[in-house]
């Protein structure tokens, strides 16, 4: 269930109207009625045509007239609980338990026996009631509800278990502000595709995956069409932002403008700071991992994502150094990760048939993934950011194969923060992650095809072909049937041909392609080794008289033999040629 406290309002007359009127044009009321109320003989408009909503609304006031001044100014309390879509249909008995279940948690009447606030508790639809009320007990001492949200959230969590419901991720308070209903329907009357506010918390994120300094912060926004406005201390230091659409007025023509932190509670300037630092110098790579090095950014960040999915694999936080990784450092390169997907659909702009929609959506799910209470020790993953920023500003010069290459490798990271996030029992970021990695599978399906495609007409020849199979099976043992038999193998020989051909001895680097990361999570391991050798051979330069002497070993290379050799008799075969 989802339950949600709404703004207060002066006049309880007026929420009475709304439950007991039509609705609005995207969810219309049906049959509203009283399921609940405070003494259980209150009058009710939806069941008896002589009483009316302002007739309720007097019966509410009751203690609040009689409370004169000591009244809250805004004294109307209005709570709506909805169960999810999975849910049974609940039936009214059900739903008044519901609801005098969260008013006793939240202290707006927590005995039930009439000495509490006056509320009533609107049905109109199935899956959802509105409980409204006024804050003024019966001894006209006013209620002052403190953490009212969080407290029907966790009774909620409760009646969940208790009937059977779907069991909503608990909250830790870390997501973001949802749009309003009056901004949702003024989006609809515009017929836009999302609210000012979504539209906002994008483009910051975005923005920020750009941005190495506040300066370029700031200009990445006015270069993303968002209009910013800034707060200065006397030194001149920056203390604050706020941002708005163009043309995005309120009633009076004025411009609405929004804090960074009522976008989300990671867009706060000082929380921006934290992320805006210098880029690092780019480290050595170490040894058998020249694409840490590659002057490509493209290729650069695949390989920080393959080094980054082994320590997030198991759900213990252990490396594969099988030391503990403090989950602070976790929790910096998961908002890395979140940077580098908020860079993506504008940075693939140039790819042609890019789901960038896809991409897009991957970014906004992962969102919510990409902050919990855990503080983020944005430094330690200075190198992945610095990366992702040279990314954003450069378009790929490899082609869609470099973005199948980081989309394959996103999704293995995701899915391994998905269950890091798991086994912390912190379960909205946990679905997030999930829903991440489906939206990065529908994007691969569209960018990964077109790019095999064109490295399959480069296959080698049948000879050839086999000879690597026995690569295959030298390295992957028993695997090796899966990887030699599915429909991208002649794209992995190709690419493996093609590396040949540059100077790589096939069998080394098709060791070293496996060696990368584990293959087991993979959606499909051919492809993702297919990827990995490219990247890995455009980090060699080419060498003409290697090429030449594995263009003459290609020609007049011996049948494979059904017996795999040895790797050290395989390896010497490669290398013999490569030394001619």
């Amino acid at each position: 269930m989802y339950p949600r406290v709404h703004k207060r309002h002066s006049r309880v007359v007026g929420l009475l109207h709304y439950l007991y009127g039509p609705g609005k044009t995207a969810e219309a009321h049906t049959d509203p009625h009283i399921v609940a109320s405070f003494d259980d003989f209150t009058p009710d408009p939806g069941r008896d045509p002589t009483v009316t909503p302002g007739r309720l609304a007097r019966i509410l006031d009751v203690p609040v007239k009689q409370a004169g001044d000591r009244a809250p100014n805004r004294h109307v309390w209005h709570l709506s609980i909805r169960a999810a879509p999975e849910d049974r249909h609940l039936t009214d008995d059900e739903w008044a338990h519901i609801a005098r279940r969260v008013l006793a948690a939240t202290g707006i009447d927590p005995h039930g026996d009439q000495n509490g606030c006056r509320w009533v508790a609107v049905r109109h639809a199935d899956d959802h009631i509105h409980i409204a009320a006024t804050l003024v007990n019966a001894d006209l001492t006013p209620v002052h509800p403190y953490r009212d949200g969080t407290k029907a959230q966790t009774e909620c969590r409760r009646i969940e278990k208790e009937l059977g419901l779907r069991r909503i991720a608990p909250g830790d308070g870390t997501a973001a502000k949802p749009a309003t209903a009056p901004e949702v329907h003024k989006a609809q009357r515009a017929q836009r595709t999302t609210t000012p506010r979504d539209e906002l918390r994008t483009r910051v994120r975005t923005a920020i995956a750009y941005a190495a300094d506040p300066p370029t912060f700031l200009r990445a926004l006015r270069d993303l069409g968002v209009d910013v406005h800034t707060r200065e201390g006397p030194s001149g230091d920056t203390l604050g932002y706020k941002v708005a659409l163009p043309g995005d007025t309120n009633a009076s023509g004025e411009q609405i403008w929004f804090a960074g932190r009522t976008l989300a509670p990671d867009l706060s300037w000082p929380r921006i700071l934290e992320r805006l630092t210098t880029p690092t110098r780019r480290a050595e790579a170490p040894a058998g991992r020249p694409d840490l090095a590659a002057t490509d950014p493209w290729d650069r960040t695949a390989a920080h994502l393959d080094q980054l999915a082994p320590f997030l694999q198991e759900t213990d936080g252990t490396g594969t150094s099988g030391s503990r990784v403090p989950d602070p450092v976790v929790a910096g390169h998961i908002a890395a990760v979140g940077h580098l997907l908020d860079a993506l659909p504008p940075a693939t702009a140039p790819i042609a048939g890019t789901d960038r929609r896809a991409l897009a959506a991957a970014a906004k799910a992962y969102e919510r993934a990409s902050r919990s209470r855990i503080k983020a020790a944005h430094r330690q993953a200075d190198a992945l950011r610095s990366t992702v920023r040279e990314l954003a500003h450069h378009a790929t010069g490899t082609g869609d194969g470099a973005l199948a290459d980081i989309v394959a490798s996103s999704i293995l990271v995701v899915v391994a923060i998905s269950r890091w996030y798991a086994a912390r029992d912190l379960g909205q970021q946990a679905r997030a992650a999930a829903r991440t990695a489906e939206h990065l599978r529908a994007a691969y399906r569209t960018i990964a095809p077109p790019a095999l495609a064109r490295l399959t007409p480069d296959s080698p020849s049948p000879d050839t072909t086999a000879r690597y199979a026995d690569h295959a099976r030298t390295v992957l043992g028993p695997r090796a049937d899966t990887i030699t038999t599915d429909p991208a193998w002649p794209a992995l020989t190709a690419a493996l041909h093609h590396a040949a051909g540059q100077g790589h001895p096939p069998l080394q680097l098709l060791h070293q392609a496996v060696a990368q990361r584990e293959l087991d999570t993979a959606d499909n391991p051919t492809e993702v080794l297919t990827w990995r050798i490219q990247r890995l051979a455009r980090q060699i330069p080419y060498n003409p008289r290697t090429a030449a002497a594995r263009t003459r070993t290609s020609r007049h290379t011996r049948p494979a033999t059904t017996t795999p050799p040895a790797l050290t008799r395989a390896t010497a075969r490669d290398t013999t040629h490569h030394s001619r």
